[in-house]
């Protein structure tokens, strides 16, 4: 495996498991509103789009995993509070360093 291919596994590892997690808050904003409660929003600033995936996979328009698949592309462009890179520059940088310092250490490049 290469750096690359490395890096780019393990951050759309990142990014699905944020996709996912978004695909969750909508589902519970969807609770919260049908029980009367206050709207929640989504975390990010894309919530239109967050809630287009939702209705969509809600609908059975979509399956369960491109829903997550879509919100992952959508988390990517989101930008992180603490760095301000988007998500993918961030969890990538963090991928490259662990590569750099450790598997490239050990004869792998």
């Amino acid at each position: 495996m290469t750096r690359k291919e490395y890096v780019q596994l393990n951050v759309q590892e990142q990014l699905h498991d944020e996709g996912s997690a978004q695909l969750n808050s909508a589902r519970v904003r969807d609770e919260i509103r049908k029980s009367g409660g206050p709207d929640i929003g989504i975390p990010g600033s894309q919530t239109a789009a967050y809630q287009k995936v939702y209705s969509d996979y809600k609908s059975g328009k979509i399956s369960r995993q491109q829903a997550i698949d879509r919100n992952a592309n959508l988390m990517g462009k989101e930008t992180t509070s603490g760095t301000n890179q988007n998500y993918r520059k961030y969890y990538g940088e963090s991928y490259e360093k662990y590569w750099d310092s450790k598997a490239a250490s050990k004869g792998k490049k």
